[in-house]
Parts: C-alpha cells; structure tokens; sequence
C-alpha cells in the first residue's frame, strides 16, 4: 500500500522551509535565533521531529524510539554547538565541532536512520539531518564562513561598491600596443575573500 502523499508533502515543505530560510535569510535567522533565551535556542530544533512523526503516522509506523531520535539528536547538536561557541569565541575549531559534524555525516553517510523512514522517502532524513546542522552551524555556534546563499547576486550585495565592475575599454590610439598598456594599468579591486559564487 502506498505511503499517503499529504503528509509527506507536509514534512518536504517544512523541511525545506529550514533549509530555505538560511538560505535567503541566513543573517536574519543568525540574528532571530541569537535573540531568544538560551533554553528555547537549544530546544527550538526539536521541532525537527515534527515532518517524521507526519509521515510516519501517515504510514502507520510509529515508533517511540524513532521519535525519540529526531525529538534529541537536533537538539543535541544545538547543545553541543552552543557550548562550543561558549568554550571557542575566536572560531579557530574545537573538538566539539568534530563531535557534531562526524555523527552526522556517518548518519548520512552509512544511513544510520533510514529504517525509519518508507523507502522512498529516505531523503526527508536527509534533509532533516541537515536542517540540524545548519541551525547548529549558523545559528547557534555562528561560524563564520559557514553557509549558503541562495539570493541572486544583485540582492547579496549591500552596497554598490561591493560590486565588481565591467570595465569596457574602447582603445583608438596610433601607437601600437596603447590600448593593452592602459588595460594592464587600470586596478580592478581585490576578489580575495570572495568565493565563485559571489562573482
């Protein structure tokens, strides 16, 4: 019998919604979540549960344990990441980051909790994982240079003179090689710092 569609579509959305909320307002949601009491910022991923308890009760296969593992682990991962934003302001790296990060890449990686999902929605679990990492990694522990940006370029950017120019050179000169010396002299601002995706 086939999986009803309504409440895994539900999780997908919600799911998602995570996903692109950092993705278009990553500094906004830094921000949001920074500004609530400690508790709530490490209880808050426990709504993480709430898409596999939608599908699994769509399905009929709930089970305690299950639930218990996607209650926890996100709010575990935000735990563990505050108290190593706590023990590691400079963001030079701390064992508890490694705590974080390796369990949730073998989870994914040796599909740890796919039994808890249908078969052919294994990729909620996916994504639910990643949900946890990213409210961890952005939102709690704040790394910087850790993220996405899902906005077009023109809306990345907060003010004109981040932006590259085109330089346009139309070159009339009777002297051989002028137009590619003023070329080699024009200065363009640095890129460093800007990953490809920003250009």
């Amino acid at each position: 019998m086939p999986e009803p569609l309504f409440p895994a579509a539900i999780a997908l959305v919600l799911l998602l919604a995570v996903l692109l909320a950092f993705g278009f307002g990553g500094e906004a949601c830094r921000r949001a979540v920074q500004r609530l009491p400690v508790a709530v910022r490490i209880a808050l991923p426990a709504l993480l549960a709430i898409p596999w308890t939608l599908v699994a009760a769509g399905a009929g296969h709930f089970h305690l344990r299950w639930f218990m593992v996607y209650l926890l682990a996100p709010v575990a991962v935000a735990l563990v990441l505050e108290a190593a934003s706590r023990l590691d302001p400079e963001q030079r790296g701390h064992w508890l980051d490694f705590l974080v990060l390796l369990p949730l890449g073998l989870a994914v990686d040796l599909r740890w909790l796919e039994a808890a999902w249908p078969a052919h929605l294994t990729a909620l679990g996916k994504l639910t994982l990643l949900d946890a990492g990213l409210y961890g990694l952005m939102a709690v522990r704040q790394l910087s240079g850790v993220g996405f940006d899902l906005r077009l370029r023109g809306a990345r950017r907060r003010d004109r003179s981040a932006r590259v120019p085109v330089l346009r050179a139309h070159c009339h000169s009777s002297r051989p090689g002028s137009g590619v010396s003023a070329l080699a002299s024009a200065r363009a601002p640095s890129l460093a710092g800007r990953s490809a995706v920003d250009l």
